[in-house]
């Protein structure tokens, strides 16, 4: 239901940019941004090993390319990868 309500919303290519950058951030450590942000991102980091973000950042990114070459629909793509 989020989703749906999401992807009317914003559209696919926005939910997977964020994705993208959600994992980004848990991978390398933003410079500027606040001592509160750092440390929610540090919370975060703990529920998911290293491993485990860097293979998501990869599915994000071959889906990414998937839609953007027409192999798969963009709704029906961020559903699989969500």
């Amino acid at each position: 239901k989020e989703f749906e309500k999401n992807y009317s919303e914003f559209g696919g290519q926005y939910l997977l940019t964020m994705l993208a950058y959600f994992l980004r951030r848990m991978i390398q450590k933003p410079k500027s941004s606040s001592d509160f942000m750092r440390q929610k991102i540090e919370s975060q980091k703990k529920n998911f090993p290293i491993e485990k973000i860097k293979g998501l950042y990869q599915e994000i990114i071959e889906t990414d390319f998937k839609i953007k070459q027409g192999l798969i629909e963009e709704k029906l793509a961020l559903t699989f990868l969500i």
